[in-house]
């Protein structure tokens, strides 16, 4: 129950202007990264000329940069091993993709941007 009030948190911190999608996406890294290393993460992504509204293919390539020291000891927050926070985001969309299919349910995800 706390997770989720937490997730539910995290969720609510990030701007109205972020699809559904990627707000949901920022709230998972969110939760598991921390609130703080998001934000250096989607200014990192801006500075790298990729989309810091967007998840896949942008902000969590910013997020990987955050483990070398010549990008964290820029960031705000410092460092953070992104490749966990990015299996971590990938894994739990996939799953609700695949439970939703097992279901033949429809749910809204969009998963073209995610390697298979």
């Amino acid at each position: 129950h706390a997770g989720t009030i937490y997730l539910a948190k995290q969720r609510d911190r990030i701007k109205d202007e972020i699809s559904a999608f990627d707000k949901l996406c920022f709230a998972l890294a969110s939760y598991n990264a921390g609130y703080g290393h998001l934000l250096d993460a989607r200014k990192l992504a801006g500075q790298q000329g990729l989309s810091p509204n967007v998840w896949f293919n942008n902000v969590e390539e910013a997020l990987l940069l955050l483990a070398e020291e010549k990008y964290a000891s820029r960031a705000r927050y410092g460092y953070c091993r992104g490749f966990e926070t990015v299996a971590y985001v990938r894994d739990i969309i996939l799953r609700s993709k695949l439970y939703a299919d097992h279901m033949n349910m429809k749910i809204d995800i969009q998963i073209e941007h995610i390697d298979k």
